[in-house]
């Protein structure tokens, strides 16, 4: 359950450090 956990966490990091590259290559 808490290495799920993990996993998600991590996932969702993940993902906002690529919508935040994007938008700073995009501006």
């Amino acid at each position: 359950m808490i290495f799920r956990s993990h996993i998600f966490t991590a996932t969702i990091a993940l993902l906002s450090a690529v919508s935040s590259i994007q938008a700073a290559c995009t501006s």
